[in-house]
Formats: structure tokens, C-alpha cells, sequence
């Protein structure tokens, strides 16, 4: 069975006009209004540059560990095999086999934006078919290595995005403290 709801609430018709507050104009409290407004927006600002900033600094730093260390682990790898002295030499000469073919290939690429008339947005392209050639080509029979090497760039990408936020939080309390509104 359905109770009613018993409440002290009257639902009269009521004609009688009752005079209308109006509220004074409060200058304190609008310019305080107007200052949390503010400063949100640029806490927001603060948040994304940040935020941004260890993202790609993530991002670069990923992929120059994750590079150096799958260069490294495969040399080492391939050196398995030697004796002695012939450990080091087979690792430093894959080391810098692996880094030469690197570095002209990088050089390549910026000659070919450069020198050719395909758009800038094909060349940029290409970098995103990178992880692709690493995987199936340079790290081919290395999953392993593969699997480290992602883990550690993965890594310190999650290190750089939370030393960015770690970064815009300080900037954001600095904000709210030098515009006397408390951290929260």
C-alpha cells in the first residue's frame, strides 16, 4: 500500500504581492567572483602547458631508452657467441653500427624534407610508421628485448607526464597562495 506524503507545504493561491529585495551591488564580492574566475582559468592553462610539456618531454625521453636499450640488450646478445676481449669489441662495433644507421637515416629524412616536393605532412608521416619498422624489422627474433626495452620507455613516459603534473600542481598553488585563496 502507498502512504502519502504528508508535508507542511501549502499549495494556496496566493494574488498578494510581496515587495521584491532587490540586492545591493556587493563591489568586494564581485571582484572576488570576477578573481576566483581568473584564476581557474589559469590554473587550467598552468594544468595543460604542463601537462603537455611532460607528455612530449615523456615521449622523447621514452623513445631514447627504449631505443638505447634495445640497441644495447641486441649488441650484447649478438656477443653471446665470442670470447675474451672479442665480448666488448663485438658490442661497442654493433653499438655503433646500429647508432650510424641511425643517425643516417635520421639524415635522410631531414634531406628529403627538405629537397622534395611531396608535403611536409607525408615526410611527418613517416615517423609514425617508426614503431612498426623497429618492431618488425630491427627487433625481429628479439621480443624479449623488444618487451624490455617498451616496458622501460613506457616508463619513463609515465615518470615525465606525473613530473609535469607534480610541476602545473606547485605552479597552481603558488597562484592560489600569491591571490590569498588557499590550496586546496
Amino acid at each position: 500500500m502507498i502512504k502519502p506524503i504528508k508535508s507542511n507545504i501549502a499549495f494556496t493561491n496566493n494574488n498578494s504581492q510581496a515587495p521584491i529585495e532587490k540586492k545591493k551591488f556587493d563591489v568586494a564580492q564581485t571582484y572576488q567572483k570576477v578573481k576566483k574566475g581568473a584564476t581557474d582559468i589559469a590554473k587550467d592553462v598552468i594544468t595543460t602547458v604542463n601537462m603537455g610539456g611532460g607528455a612530449i618531454d615523456g615521449i622523447r625521453d621514452g623513445v631514447i631508452v627504449t631505443g638505447a636499450t634495445a640497441m644495447l640488450a641486441k649488441a650484447v646478445k649478438a656477443s653471446k657467441e665470442e670470447k675474451g676481449l672479442k665480448v666488448l669489441g663485438t658490442i661497442v662495433g654493433n653499438i655503433t653500427k646500429d647508432a650510424w644507421n641511425g643517425v643516417k637515416g635520421t639524415l635522410s629524412w631531414g634531406k628529403r624534407l627538405l629537397t622534395e616536393d611531396k608535403a611536409t605532412y607525408k615526410h611527418l608521416g613517416e615517423i609514425f610508421k617508426l614503431p612498426k619498422k623497429f618492431y618488425s624489422e630491427y627487433m625481429k627474433n628479439n621480443k624479449l628485448i623488444a618487451g624490455v626495452a617498451t616496458a622501460l620507455g613506457v616508463g619513463v613516459f609515465g615518470f615525465r607526464l606525473l613530473q609535469g603534473k607534480i610541476k602545473a600542481n606547485d605552479q597552481k598553488a603558488q597562484l592560489d597562495h600569491r591571490t590569498n585563496q588557499g590550496h586546496i
